[in-house]
């Protein structure tokens, strides 16, 4: 395979990876039948798509090895704010995650401590590779990430959107379209001795997935 056509099976894949980890810490169905049975079945969502998240995982791994890229070293400062429901989140965070995150991190109006009455609760999550080796930690990880939600509800109940996430092994491969890196230089960090420091490799090949920053939410 070329070096083209392999770049746009990996932007593929990671499409399709990070659209069922939305889903998995999300919890907004892609269908109206996957809605129903999420409704009836607890487990429904965890049992279907973490199952095929590992094996995209999987599939992306073995694709990255090799992709060029220019490296850009990521510095985020710690949250010194004084914004309860993001002091909130940062405690849950550690408390029960601290383990399967590389970071997290809060960005927009509350990431610059410009919030207002309006502000929605921005947040990124980047979860670790070694997650994706057990369907049961991933299970874990996204019901935990789910329940969070209620911190960002409680916070703003109009608020549109839930999670930004990335998985570890994407900073090797990075789509600048998800999450422009510039954002990291207004976001700030919710743990205090992880994730300050990243280490990214731009995907310069101009190929694009279709998930950007302002498609989060579609």
């Amino acid at each position: 395979m070329d070096a083209n056509k392999n770049i746009k099976k990996i932007v593929e894949i990671q499409r399709a990876m990070r659209k069922e980890l939305l889903v998995c810490i999300n919890g907004k169905m892609p269908s109206r039948s996957e809605e129903i049975a999420s409704l009836l079945f607890s487990n429904f969502v965890y049992s279907k798509f973490t199952a095929r998240l590992i094996r995209l995982h999987s599939e992306f791994i073995s694709k990255i090895s090799g992709n060029n890229s220019t490296k850009s070293c990521v510095r985020i400062d710690c949250y010194n704010g004084a914004n309860q429901a993001v002091r909130k989140m940062a405690d849950y965070l550690y408390e029960n995650l601290k383990e399967d995150l590389v970071g997290a991190y809060i960005h927009g109006s509350l990431g610059t401590y410009e919030e207002e009455a309006y502000s929605d609760f921005d947040a990124l999550v980047i979860v670790r590779d070694e997650v994706f080796n057990s369907q049961k930690r991933l299970s874990y990880v996204c019901k935990k990430l789910r329940n969070a939600l209620g911190i960002m509800y409680e916070y703003d109940p109009l608020q549109h959107h839930g999670w930004f996430a990335l998985i570890e092994s994407e900073l090797q491969c990075y789509d600048k379209q998800y999450f422009p890196v510039v954002l990291f230089q207004y976001s700030k960090s919710l743990f205090v001795h992880s994730g300050r420091e990243l280490q990214i490799n731009l995907n310069e090949t101009g190929e694009k997935g279709n998930q950007g920053f302002s498609q989060i939410d579609e």
